[in-house]
């Protein structure tokens, strides 16, 4: 017999008693659509957790007060690249500064990773170059470049291994060392990331050719 009932409004599934239940019974009672999820409602280690249910589980362990609903399927959604962004990660590519990996989304927003970059001397290494959420209207966050890099006649002044400056991240303990070239009087839809960079390497080859 089912440990499973209905509420007073059709909208929840509720279990009475220990036991399992046939996903597709869950399924019916609720009467799920194609493009809708089930979702299970529990207490574990005394909070009240949810989830998905697992449609390739046929049969689903459940306890008293356990509660089962419909709902949308969850479609994580990914950020869409501004289009003026785009045009300049674009650009960059035809710069000739290396291969350049598409941007990624993060909570202080964008991070762009390039592979192979050639410092003065010829010698080559991973950098990435991270933008505010608001770019272009604010000029880049920072520069950096691995921690393990061979930098030769680099400046090494201007590198912070452990440590970041003027509102930039610290990305040490992900590998990263901070580059400090700060830009000032960014003006945007004048100012690229082919401009940023340019005067990074006027940095490198300032203080290569000392």
């Amino acid at each position: 017999m089912s440990s499973l009932s209905k509420d007073e409004f059709g909208f929840v599934v509720r279990a009475k008693k220990y036991g399992q239940e046939s996903s597709r019974d869950i399924e019916d009672l609720l009467n799920k659509k194609a493009d809708e999820m089930i979702y299970h409602s529990t207490v574990e280690g005394g909070a009240r957790t949810a989830k998905p249910l697992n449609e390739k589980n046929s049969h689903i362990k459940v306890k008293p007060g356990d509660t089962f609903t419909v709902g949308p399927r969850i479609n994580k959604a990914t950020s869409p690249l501004p289009e003026s962004l785009q045009k300049e990660v674009t650009l960059l590519k035809k710069s000739g500064f290396g291969a350049i990996d598409a941007p990624v989304k993060n909570e202080w927003g964008w991070s762009i990773r390039m592979k192979g970059l050639a410092l003065p001397g010829g010698i080559r290494t991973d950098a990435m170059i991270l933008l505010p959420n608001n770019y272009p209207l604010a000029s880049p966050i920072g520069f950096y470049i691995r921690k393990d890099a061979v930098v030769g006649k680099l400046d090494t002044h201007h590198l912070f291994s452990d440590r970041a400056y003027h509102g930039a991240n610290n990305l040490s303990e992900e590998g990263w060392q901070w580059f400090c070239g700060i830009v000032d009087n960014w003006q945007p839809g004048r100012h690229t990331l082919v401009s940023y960079l340019s005067i990074v390497f006027h940095f490198f080859n300032e203080a290569a050719n000392k």
